[in-house]
């Protein structure tokens, strides 16, 4: 009876210790990837939206309109990422070199944004 009692008791706090393992570097890098899309990806399509009125002067009160809500929203995505780290860390060394690569297979429309990622993580 106490065997049985103590297992009971044993098994959901072995199952907790185990569960709460550090992911593999690798599993870390994609979903801290995959998080920085969700983020910075409506901050890069607000921006990619502004430069294309750019060229375009008859859109000038439009253009200044988007750019409140790109102030808006890089607030947001701040937050998002600051979060993101918290939960994953901050990316070191080759880690970041790993992390561009992701970038590139999950939103390649944020991969080249190079200075957008330093900004946003460091």
């Amino acid at each position: 009876m106490l065997k049985t009692a103590l297992s009971i008791f044993l098994l959901p706090v072995l199952l907790f210790f185990a569960c709460n393992e550090a992911p593999p570097a690798d599993v870390r890098l994609d979903k801290f990837s995959k998080a920085y899309c969700e983020c910075a990806g409506p901050l890069v399509s607000l921006n990619a939206e502004a430069e294309s009125m750019l060229a375009d002067t008859s859109r000038s009160v439009e253009l200044m309109q988007k750019m409140g809500a790109i102030e808006q929203q890089y607030e947001q995505t701040r937050e998002c990422l600051s979060s993101v780290l918290a939960r994953y860390g901050k990316l070191q060394g080759a880690d970041v070199v790993a992390f561009e690569q992701r970038l590139q297979a999950q939103c390649p429309g944020l991969a080249g944004k190079r200075e957008l990622l330093r900004e946003l993580i460091e």
